[in-house]
């Protein structure tokens, strides 16, 4: 299973938007607070069958290499194998 970008939760839908209003009045980071553990937690459900059936994910959002919360979202993916390339065998059946 390929996955192009992390699952963050849209800002323009009304729920997102009103959560995010909610913890900036507080003062407190929205994005590590609720937007990432919702991706997370999506992602976690996304690539649940592939775990079950031990196949392989490729996430190639380049955000979990170059952003301070990749550690959060490779953790979330652990256990796992890194590599910086795909070999198109590991998706045939």
């Amino acid at each position: 299973v390929a996955i192009a970008t992390l699952p963050l939760p849209s800002l323009e839908n009304p729920l997102v938007a009103g959560r995010v209003a909610y913890y900036k009045s507080l003062g407190k980071d929205w994005f590590r607070l609720y937007l990432l553990p919702t991706a997370l937690n999506e992602l976690q459900r996304a690539i649940a069958p592939v775990r079950y059936r031990q196949g392989v994910v490729a996430l190639l959002d380049s955000r979990v290499i170059h952003r301070s919360y990749g550690k959060q979202v490779l953790a979330a993916l652990s256990p796992f194998a890194r590599s910086n390339y795909l070999d198109s065998s590991l998706f045939s059946q």
